[in-house]
């Protein structure tokens, strides 16, 4: 996905953003199922602009990503505030193996659980990119639910951040996929 603002498109900041992402799915074993993805981008503002808008630039942490690290708690943050302030490249890889442990009578899905590897960073600044990595294990379970799938995942952060505490992270989704 490519994405080019400002310039001829008269945006009052000018940057472009380049992001894209893979996955895969290998079914082994009756009930297991290997899945992988792969996600990426990098964004840089060009002309005048000083730097890329805050709201345009990549966040990682939480259940999106690394799990076992608060929502957007990975990457680069305020030295004053400690806040996270995004970057402007982004990497994150998921290994997770999911286990079907309850099927309906046509043999779909209702309970899944699963064991998750998550591993990525953001950076601040393109030049950064890949220098350090960030990562985040742990457990889940998926529910076919009338209103759709949710997702709950407990992860522990396999790596530390400055300045907090390696503790269990609690994260709930309502997922598009099961």
């Amino acid at each position: 996905q490519e994405l080019v603002a400002g310039g001829m498109l008269a945006g009052d900041k000018e940057f472009w953003r380049l992001q894209g992402g893979t996955s895969h799915y290998l079914p082994h074993a009756d009930r297991f199922v290997l899945e992988s993805r792969l996600r990426g981008g990098i964004v840089s503002e060009y002309s005048d602009t000083p730097e890329v808008p805050i709201f345009e630039r990549f966040f990682a942490g939480g259940s999106n990503s690394i799990r076992g690290f608060k929502e957007r708690r990975v990457g680069p943050r305020d030295p004053r505030t400690n806040d996270p302030i995004g970057g402007e490249a982004l990497l994150l890889a998921t290994l997770e193996e999911v286990l079907t442990v309850v099927e309906d009578e046509r043999g779909r899905p209702i309970l899944k659980a699963s064991l998750f590897f998550d591993v990525g960073n953001v950076w601040r600044e393109i030049e950064d990119f890949a220098t350090s990595f960030k990562s985040g294990a742990g457990i889940g379970t998926r529910v076919n639910t009338p209103i759709g799938p949710v997702r709950f995942d407990l992860g522990v952060p396999v790596s530390g951040l400055a300045g907090e505490k390696r503790k269990m992270q609690f994260h709930f989704n309502v997922s598009r996929s099961f």
